[in-house]
């Protein structure tokens, strides 16, 4: 049996996983239902982990192989619900021997460590789930994260979630002005957000609708997926030029996450 680090970026949690307080995270709505390797993934993954702590063990079995605690699937990742938390498994791509071939992003120990450069981070309403704890095992790899009620931007768009309520918290879109004065708020929200990113060293690198997240409660904006992410330099006078790009390349891409919402909304005007 192989065991890399589980719960141990967080080990308080390795007892309090199930924790009963109420937590803001990640909860997307289904993507598609679960293929014969998305159980083999699964089944390998309950084969693989070792918590030494057997109770611990037998409980995520238990909730994560109920059927209703499948939440959706995306790329190459599944997600379940832990209750207040989720657990997004995916292969360990990152432990083939011709990994450094490929553009795989962040392992899940550096996805993590840079998500939670950011916990605390609320600007203007807007912040990223907490990773709270990570698994790196020979062939899967897990990260356990803060649960959102929110919708995908990209799933709103493609007509596959309905779009919150509260994003037309400046009232009924009956012309495009509307349209215009509702992304004004939400996007300077998100781009005042991504900018204390930078401040902190953080370069988000995939700015993309499936990325941002529409809180059903408040209509914010949440930010997630740091697996491509990057740090970079602070406090210092002169930002290296490689670094500058990244951070231009995250306002370019708000500007087109920007733009697919716009279009989307127009067409509802029709």
């Amino acid at each position: 049996m192989t065991f890399s680090r589980f719960f141990l970026y967080n080990s308080y949690l390795l007892n309090n996983l199930f924790m009963t307080e109420t937590t803001d995270g990640y909860r997307p709505n289904p993507e598609g239902v679960k293929t014969g390797k998305d159980d083999e993934m699964l089944e390998i993954f309950l084969r693989e982990i070792d918590f030494g702590n057997v109770d611990l063990r037998a409980k995520i079995k238990e909730i994560i192989g109920r059927p209703e605690s499948f939440l959706g699937k995306g790329g190459t990742a599944q997600v379940y619900d832990l209750g207040d938390q989720c657990i997004k498994i995916m292969p360990n791509r990152h432990a083939d021997k011709n990994a450094r071939s490929y553009n795989l992003g962040n392992p899940v120990s550096t996805e993590c460590q840079i998500q939670n450069q950011l916990r605390g981070v609320d600007v203007d309403g807007v912040y990223a789930p907490r990773a709270l704890s990570f698994y790196e095992g020979a062939k899967i790899t897990a990260i356990v994260m803060e649960r959102l009620d929110a919708a995908n931007m990209q799933m709103v768009i493609n007509g596959r979630e309905n779009l919150p309520d509260n994003f037309l918290s400046y009232g009924a879109i009956k012309c495009v002005e509307d349209i215009e004065a509702v992304l004004d708020s939400f996007f300077d929200a998100l781009q005042n957000y991504v900018l204390e990113m930078h401040e902190r060293g953080v370069v988000h690198c995939d700015l993309v609708p499936r990325n941002i997240m529409i809180d059903k409660e408040t209509g914010k904006p949440r930010l997630i997926d740091f697996g491509r992410s990057r740090k970079i330099s602070t406090g210092i006078k002169s930002i290296p030029e490689n670094e500058l790009k990244l951070m231009e390349k995250d306002l370019e891409d708000l500007e087109k996450a920007r733009g697919a919402m716009e279009k989307y909304l127009k067409s509802k005007l029709k």
